[in-house]
Formats: structure tokens, sequence, C-alpha cells
């Protein structure tokens, strides 16, 4: 199996977002807007999705799989952080702020993920503001979280 995007029937999206527990955020009519944006990409185990400094700019969601998340450390040795399995979000920063990736993303167990790039997520902010905000709160309140768990990491680490 090698990475590839694949065509949804209408309404299954909607169903992945929802299962996801990310289309929560949503009324039904704007989900569908919304998932009108994502497409559903498939990858192998092993696959690396992005690599630590790169600039593509996209937010994954895992609806079946699982995603190892790492970190080059000083010495230029990958350090796992965390790996994450179904519904969870990765690479939502690179959407908000267009930087390079902070972290490295590869597949841990084959992989079925719906995706959201930041120029779909521009042009949705753009075309339907309401829901762009509304898309952007859900992206900050996932950002919000991940700063919170990091504090709490330090605050234990640092006593």
């Amino acid at each position: 199996m090698k990475r590839m995007r694949v065509k949804v029937e209408p309404g299954r999206m909607e169903k992945l977002l929802a299962r996801s527990g990310w289309g929560a955020a949503f009324e039904e009519d704007d989900l569908r807007s919304v998932a009108e944006r994502f497409w559903l990409e498939t990858a192998p185990e092993g696959e690396a999705l992005f690599e630590q400094g790169d600039r593509d700019a996209y937010m994954g969601i895992i609806v079946d799989g699982a995603v190892d998340i790492s970190r080059r450390d000083g010495g230029g040795a990958d350090r796992l952080i965390t790996t994450l399995g179904d519904g969870a979000v990765f690479g939502e920063m690179s959407v908000l702020d267009g930087q390079s990736r902070s972290a490295s993303a590869r597949v841990r167990k084959d992989l079925t993920m719906v995706v959201l790039t930041a120029e779909d997520f521009g042009r949705l902010v753009v075309e339907r503001p309401r829901l762009g905000l509304t898309l952007v709160r859900a992206v900050s309140r996932l950002v919000s979280l991940r700063l919170r768990q990091m504090d709490n990491l330090l605050e234990e680490y640092f006593g």
C-alpha cells in the first residue's frame, strides 16, 4: 500500500468527521460545508507523513490507525513524543500559522485519515466567515489544550 487520496461518496466525510469527535463543533449543515474541504487519505505503516522543518501545511484527523509524533534532539536523534490513535488530530499548528513543522509524523499502524490543507482552511474562512470562525475556534481549542498539557508536563518536571 502506498500513500494515496481516496474519493468518498457524499455524506461519508461528514460521518467520518462526526465519528472522530471533530464534527461536534459544527451544526449539521455547517458540518456538510466543512466536510467538502477535507479529503480521505491512506498511508502504510512506516510512511513518513512529514518531517520536522517541512513547510507543507495540512492537518490530519486519524480515522483508523496510529501515528508517531517525534522531534529531533540537539544531537540529531529522533525522540518519540507521543503515539496518536483513532480520533486524534495532528499538524494543526501548520494550518494556523503556516510555519515549518515543529515535529515529525510517521505512520505506526496502517493509516486512514481525513486531511484539511491550510489553503482550504483559509479559503473557508474567507468564503464563509461565520463557519470559518467556528473552525478557527475548534483548531485554537486544540492548540490551547496542547499548550496546557505541556504546561502540566513542565510543572511535573520542574516541580
